[in-house]
């Protein structure tokens, strides 16, 4: 069996509503969150969960409106471009193998033109219930918030062989598996990865916060709450590691951003 490492690769911060986080939740208290890309690495394959988003320009100008200042997303200092992250790995964009989405908002697929030798990978279900929402004119998929470059880039692998399309708990690479999960966005997909210290489970945005696994709430943003309360039990029966999506807790549990794997 394979094991993987994964190194936590994070770029940015946001203030956001607690009514955000949680379904429910209190408008007037607000938490930070922090943004990350999932490196993970196998003796065979590199992996980038997520591609980050070294612009957040375009999605500022969407969050402003409703937020204002205090909710706009801020690069952490220091380099928050995918490529500098990258590179602290000693990697390029090129030596990333496939890029795999948790879903196609700009946090997570706004960089995917910067991949073009590399595969991508969503659960079959997300693409095909993504592409019904594109095609239905409803605004749900709309740009700044689903970039146009990047799902443009994604359509286009769709034609060839570089998007990778399992079903339901497929395993595209020996010990990766894809699972949809819908909730948050209806292209919301999970992964569940082998290490050496077990199952680290990657929820995407259905699980923004250690919070709404510990206090069992769903997210706030959501398209099928049902989906989502589905998606927080999928995540718990699985044990081992979950990897909360914006938890910036993570970045006190891990320091150094290895999750799993040597140090060193």
């Amino acid at each position: 069996m394979t094991t993987w490492s994964i190194d936590l690769l994070p770029y940015a911060l946001q203030e956001v509503p607690d009514a955000q986080v949680f379904a429910g939740g209190d408008p007037g208290s607000w938490r930070t969150f922090a943004f990350y890309a999932v490196l993970l690495r196998s003796v065979d394959a590199v992996v980038l969960v997520d591609c980050g988003m070294d612009d957040p320009g375009p999605l500022n100008a969407g969050i402003e409106p409703v937020l204002g200042d205090r909710g706009l997303i801020r690069p952490l200092e220091g380099g928050s471009r995918i490529d500098v992250l990258l590179a602290r790995h000693g990697l390029t964009v090129s030596n990333v193998d496939i890029v795999a989405f948790t879903h196609l908002h700009a946090d997570h697929s706004f960089n995917a033109p910067l991949f073009p030798d590399a595969r991508y990978l969503l659960s079959a279900e997300g693409w095909r219930r993504h592409l019904a929402q594109r095609e239905s004119g409803s605004g749900v998929v709309c740009d700044p918030f689903f970039p146009d470059a990047a799902v443009q880039e994604v359509l286009a692998a769709s034609h060839g062989s570089r998007l990778l399309l399992p079903e339901n708990d497929g395993s595209p690479l020996d010990g990766l598996i894809v699972r949809h999960l819908g909730g948050h966005t209806h292209d919301s997909t999970g992964y569940v990865v082998d290490t050496e210290v077990g199952p680290v489970v990657i929820p995407g945005d259905v699980v923004w916060s250690a919070d709404n696994l510990e206090f069992d709430v769903p997210v706030g943003s959501y398209v099928d709450l049902d989906e989502c309360r589905a998606a927080l039990a999928w995540t718990r029966t699985l044990g081992g590691t979950a990897l909360p999506a914006h938890e910036i807790a993570l970045m006190t549990v891990h320091p150094d951003g290895r999750v799993a794997g040597p140090r060193g």
